[in-house]
């Protein structure tokens, strides 16, 4: 290895090193949501982060890179702002983002 390229090196590592990291887990609040009857439902930080923790697939919050893109639709008219957005990997998240609607007893829609 080239003395240079290790020196750049261990100087950005100690850049990177010196700002404080804030993992996803940390950044995840309550959030509110529309339960099927209309009626407004919160879910704890906690439910959202076991639900993270068991899909393979993306948890996708309004805060979240992707959340704009992966809400639209085709039609432009339709404007809608999901509480979260699940985009499984398999039938395992399929089933696990289903049964937390249920229990949540949150309105589904599949894109």
């Amino acid at each position: 290895m080239h003395r240079r390229h290790l020196l750049r090196s261990t100087a950005a590592l100690a850049l990177v090193a010196a700002f404080p990291r804030r993992s996803y887990a940390e950044t995840i609040a309550d959030l509110s949501a529309v339960r099927g009857d209309g009626s407004q439902v919160t879910i704890p930080a906690s439910a959202l982060r076991d639900l993270k923790a068991s899909l393979r697939g993306r948890l996708l919050l309004a805060q979240d890179p992707g959340y704009d893109q992966a809400r639209q639709v085709q039609n432009p008219v339709i404007d809608r702002r999901p509480a979260l957005i699940i985009q499984p990997t398999g039938v395992a998240d399929v089933r696990t983002a289903v049964n937390f609607a249920r229990s949540s007893g949150l309105l589904v829609a599949v894109k």
